[in-house]
């Protein structure tokens, strides 16, 4: 048993930059991994119809990257990985929220075959 988990969101920083401070930001456990991925690589992998449908539409609202958390020994809807890692990703030096500059991001998991959103 493996729980999947994925982190749409948008991030004006160059790319490097942003996969730079993905391995501080999650994957901490031995059996948790945390891959990211642009909106147009994640649109090129294999997808279910459904999950491929949420990331054509996050790159149409601007989205650009796709954090993909992984964790043996866990339900989908138990990971907390990719959420744990947006909240730190936004409190980075990628975002300024002193700025008042705004975190676009969404996580979804499947849960018998259909994306929820975490909230």
């Amino acid at each position: 048993m493996e729980g999947k988990e994925y982190g749409f969101f948008r991030c004006n920083r160059p790319e490097a930059e942003v996969r730079e401070i993905v391995p501080r930001v999650g994957g901490r456990g031995v059996n948790s991994r945390l891959e990211l991925f642009t909106i147009r690589e994640m649109a090129r992998r294999q997808l279910d119809p459904e999950l491929m449908g949420i990331t054509l539409d996050a790159g149409e609202q601007g989205i650009n990257y796709v954090l993909e958390g992984t964790c043996k020994g866990a339900l989908n809807s138990d990971g907390i990985e990719v959420t744990t890692a947006l909240n730190r990703m936004y409190q980075s030096h990628l975002f300024h929220p002193e700025k008042k500059e705004k975190f676009y991001g969404n996580a979804f998991y499947d849960e018998n075959g259909e994306y929820v959103e975490r909230n």
